[in-house]
């Protein structure tokens, strides 16, 4: 059998013969077929250019069979892991495709989705459909259903011919066709869902990103997305399993270059990575198809499958009001919109919490009810740690945290001789109890307070501890009012008079702090 191009010449560097078996395999008789390069195979067919529906063929023996069996024009594609988008130039493009395969072994079946993904950046027009399985009897070992049909003689023109039919559209509402079912038995043998960040980040779902304004959510976001896009092998010390292209739409700030600048001197990168951002403004909801085609851009441009894409922030891309249950459903929509465009992807959701952010994620309730896992980000403004943690995990751990400060990295000068800078994420140790000095500082507010302004004069330790909330903003709690006294007594600067366990709030005599800090 020879193999043509799509303007009908004959390909000679790839002609090759085939023979067929009675169990559906077949040799390749010219041996160097094998190491072929990935290519589109086009078979002997005149309506290719016209054709109102063309059937895509794992093989070119299948492609074969199925044009012989059904007329319909029929293309191999040689090599299912390495397709890419300009492999399919030479396809008409105003054309329907079907896509048709599947797998009983689990592992071809995910080296398919990769594939078919490909394919669907090159073909707009493409359906791409899972045979239904044929009776156990065809079920030759670990052959596929495509296989099985070959092998099946006469009976795979008829599957193969209802195939073709049920992926158009029906012209009228008379067709109600069966929604696919999965027995338990399939069910249990599928393997465990592959994170793409270990107990963090879960393939398919929604992840919000959440905390109050200038905790550093944008800069962890961004970290995180770059230590997937440089294939690291971890991340906050949680195990990074599937890197990639990863999306970063970024809504607030103008600084995007000089923040990628301090990231990639601090970690002594050189060669770009597979990171692209969306820096002009939209509306997810009405922009949702425009963003899966800026990312399938980037796909082709880089060569590497979307695992990531984050939206910085809800906020800015919501376009409306976030406690309106209409206008936060119609955002989240469009976010699983983009998110089934790329199988196996997450979406991070970078949103702020409220006022209260005992309360979570501000606006309405249906954010957080929407996202499958969700990470909360806390600043300790005293000591400058940051932390972020597991609040939600549908299928995981919740008991995750970690912890970060935002160190500083100058990059260059300005015009000016001014530094140029900006923060890059620095994992840390979690905040301690507090030095010494902070003891001493809260002793001395308790000082200034009852004695410094009123004179000297005896308190009880029960009315320091009602009345410090008067004190520094109320920034100190009690437990910090009583470690403030244990240092004083060990310091030698409050005494209690009369017993040495005072009941009901026995009274204390203060002296200045040594180093007063008031």
């Amino acid at each position: 059998m020879q193999c043509f191009n799509a303007d009908g010449t004959r390909d000679a560097q790839y002609n090759r013969a085939i023979l067929f078996r009675p169990n559906g395999s077949y040799d390749k008789l010219s041996p160097s077929a094998k190491k072929a390069a990935n290519r589109v195979m086009f078979l002997p067919h005149t309506d290719y250019a016209s054709a109102r529906q063309i059937c895509l063929c794992e093989s070119l023996p299948k492609a074969a069979f199925w044009q012989g069996r059904t007329g319909i024009p029929s293309v191999g594609l040689n090599g299912v892991s390495g397709w890419r988008p300009e492999d399919f130039q030479g396809l008409p493009k105003e054309c329907e495709y079907l896509f048709i395969s599947d797998s009983l072994k689990e592992s071809s079946r995910s080296n398919i989705e990769a594939a078919a993904r490909r394919l669907a950046l090159a073909l707009p027009g493409l359906k791409w459909t899972y045979p239904r399985q044929p009776p156990a009897s065809w079920h030759k070992g670990d052959w596929g259903v495509d296989d099985c049909l070959i092998a099946a003689g006469e009976h795979a023109a008829y599957e193969v011919q209802k195939i073709l039919e049920s992926a158009r559209a029906p012209a009228t509402g008379e067709s109600h066709p069966s929604l696919p079912v999965t027995l338990q038995s399939a069910i249990l043998k599928r393997p465990p869902p592959e994170w793409i960040v270990k107990g963090v980040i879960p393939p398919g779902e929604l992840v919000g990103i959440v905390g109050p304004p200038s905790c550093g959510k944008t800069f962890l976001t961004m970290d995180l997305l770059l230590a997937v896009a440089r294939a690291e092998s971890h991340w906050m010390g949680q195990r990074i399993y599937r890197p990639g292209l990863v999306v970063h739409v970024t809504l607030e700030g103008t600084s995007l270059n000089v923040r990628h600048a301090a990231y990639m001197q601090r970690h002594s990168l050189a060669a770009a990575l597979p990171y692209a951002a969306v820096e002009v403004p939209l509306k997810l909801s009405t922009d949702a198809n425009a963003l899966i085609g800026a990312v399938r851009d980037a796909e082709r441009d880089t060569g590497n499958t979307a695992v990531l894409i984050a939206v910085d922030t809800v906020n800015r891309a919501l376009g409306g009001d976030e406690n309106s249950s209409e206008d936060m459903g119609e955002f989240l929509a469009a976010a699983e919109r983009v998110k089934a465009a790329f199988p196996g992807s997450a979406l991070l959701l970078v949103h702020h919490t409220g006022k209260n952010e005992s309360l979570g994620a501000r606006g309405h309730s249906s954010f957080l009810g929407a996202v499958g896992a969700m990470l909360r980000v806390e600043n300790d403004e005293k000591s400058g740690v940051r932390t972020w943690s597991i609040e939600k995990q549908r299928d995981g751990r919740t008991d995750i945290r970690a912890h970060f400060r935002l160190d500083v990295e100058e990059v260059g000068a300005d015009s000016d001789g001014e530094p140029i800078a900006s923060c890059v994420v620095a994992p840390c140790a979690p905040t301690t109890n507090q030095p010494e000095q902070s003891k001493a500082e809260t002793y001395g507010w308790i000082y200034a307070w009852f004695v410094g302004p009123r004179g000297s004069r005896p308190v009880s330790k029960s009315d320091v501890r009602e009345q410090y909330r008067l004190i520094a903003d109320g920034r100190a709690n009690r437990d910090e009012v009583a470690d403030a006294f244990l240092w004083a007594e060990n310091e030698g600067l409050a005494t209690q008079e009369g017993v040495k366990q005072p009941a009901n709030g026995g009274r204390y005599v203060l002296l200045p702090p040594k180093v007063p800090k008031y």
